[in-house]
């Protein structure tokens, strides 16, 4: 259960980099969620454990300062994981469940110091011994998982929101009537996928795209030119932009709007109208 949940992060940061962008590899970088989070404070409690207890949300996952926050509810609901409960629950009897869609799975606890306790999960498939840590860091559990030589973090909130994550709604954007407004270079910045948001700062999303500087160039002569080899074309009227281009599922013209100083492009026509956003800065 334990590894699954890094097989599901990791298969969320596969499907939120796909379409015209390329594919997503693991981790990377300095998301500014993480002045939200913070670094463990110690609690003067009179019990260290009492911090730990009771039911969490899952409100954000992070690898390596990629970020990944919002409603993972409706994400696995729209998805084949079942029910959508994403929740862990700590007991004060050093027992706890983890919950990821229809399936669970218990586990013992023990404190490892004030501000980290680690679980030993007891199911068929996650041996007894095989332990990952829980970090408390300003009300929010850390679940750290280790796989394959790459570490990502599962961040449970009481209400399953994360404090100061970062967001892109498509409400909040505006068409682009002027060339001058879409002419030049964007690179990836961050992505949105049914709900959940996906960003990081300097390197990080570059490092989460096998190191590579994710791109869409828009010149002055319509054509566009895409990092991941293809090229295409974009024009401005009075209803907004638009970029066309072709892949091997076909021929696609998706909008491109304003949001603040980057732009959007609205690929949930990619997935079948689920949202899905690639947002793009100078």
């Amino acid at each position: 259960m334990i590894k699954k949940l890094l097989t599901v992060l990791l298969a969320i940061c596969v499907i939120m980099s796909m379409g015209m962008l390329a594919a997503c590899g693991g981790g990377g970088g300095t998301g500014d969620a993480s002045d939200s989070a913070g670094t463990a404070e110690t609690q003067k409690d009179a019990d260290p454990a009492e911090k730990f207890t009771g039911d969490w949300k899952l409100a954000a996952a992070e690898s390596q300062g990629v970020y990944m926050a919002g409603n993972f509810t409706e994400l696995l609901e729209l998805s084949d994981e079942g029910n959508g409960n994403v929740t862990l629950t700590v007991n004060a009897d050093k027992t706890g469940v983890i919950n990821l869609g229809d399936e669970s799975a218990g586990f013992t606890w023990e404190l490892k110091s004030d501000d980290v306790m680690t679980i030993t999960p007891q199911t068929d498939t996650d041996k007894v011994g095989e332990t990952a840590d829980i970090s408390y860091k300003k009300d929010a559990l850390w679940l750290t998982i280790e796989q394959d030589e790459q570490e990502a973090s599962l961040i449970y909130t009481k209400d399953g929101i994360f404090p100061n994550a970062k967001d892109f709604r498509l409400s909040d954007a505006t068409p682009i009537t002027s060339d001058k407004d879409l002419i030049g270079k964007w690179s990836l910045s961050g992505l949105k996928l049914m709900g959940i948001a996906m960003y990081g700062e300097g390197e990080a999303l570059k490092n989460a795209t096998n190191g590579t500087d994710m791109y869409i160039d828009f010149k002055e002569d319509g054509k566009a030119e895409i990092s991941n080899g293809s090229g295409g074309s974009w024009e401005v009227n009075s209803e907004g932009a638009a970029i066309t281009y072709s892949d091997s599922m076909g021929t696609h013209t998706l909008p491109v709007l304003k949001l603040g100083d980057d732009i959007v492009v609205d690929s949930s026509e990619l997935l079948n109208g689920n949202e899905y956003l690639m947002v793009l800065s100078k």
